[in-house]
């Protein structure tokens, strides 16, 4: 959904994220810099394995929500356009969850806006994003084959078919 005169474009989709659909919805003949952020899935939580996550959302709010945040980096930072995109439903290990693009006439605004390693600013505009947007995340992670008592399943489950979920807003 593009907003505010096709300067911001904001997607709460349960599609694969592509990094260049965001790219090229930023492109703008008075940007000199594209810069991107993607928030990938890892294979690990708090030294545990992670098989994949799932998210859930309310997509008006989030809409509403990445659209607020979209805004605040516009009025920080002298950039041309923004692109920010989260993604719902499964998300497996190494795909993307979040994607933010941003366009600016130069480098260094650009790279102010998307890399929280740089500047220590910068790292709560990334971190903010979960923060700001009402989604519910779960984490799957791998557990052992156990015998359970009275557990007519028992031990017959795959242990790759066997789960355990955390859940948290993020």
């Amino acid at each position: 959904m593009f907003t505010a005169e096709d300067k911001f474009y904001i997607e709460v989709t349960g599609d694969a994220l592509d990094v260049m659909k965001y790219i090229n919805h930023v492109a703008d003949p008075a940007a000199g810099a594209i810069s991107t952020f993607s928030g990938v899935t890892r294979n690990n939580f708090q030294g545990k394995s992670v098989i994949k996550l799932e998210y859930e959302a309310y997509t008006p709010m989030a809409l509403k929500k990445l659209e607020e945040l979209a805004h605040d980096l516009a009025r920080k930072w002298n950039i041309c356009k923004v692109s920010i995109a989260h993604r719902v439903g499964t998300v497996h290990v190494g795909e993307p969850s979040v994607i933010i693009a941003v366009s600016s006439a130069h480098r260094g605004e650009s790279l102010e806006v998307e890399l929280p390693f740089h500047l220590p600013a910068q790292n709560q505009r990334i971190i903010s994003v979960p923060a700001k947007n009402p989604s519910l995340k779960t984490r799957f992670l791998p557990i052992l084959p156990t015998t359970m008592p009275g557990c007519p399943l028992g031990n017959r489950r795959a242990q790759s078919k066997r789960t355990h979920m955390e859940k948290g807003v993020l």
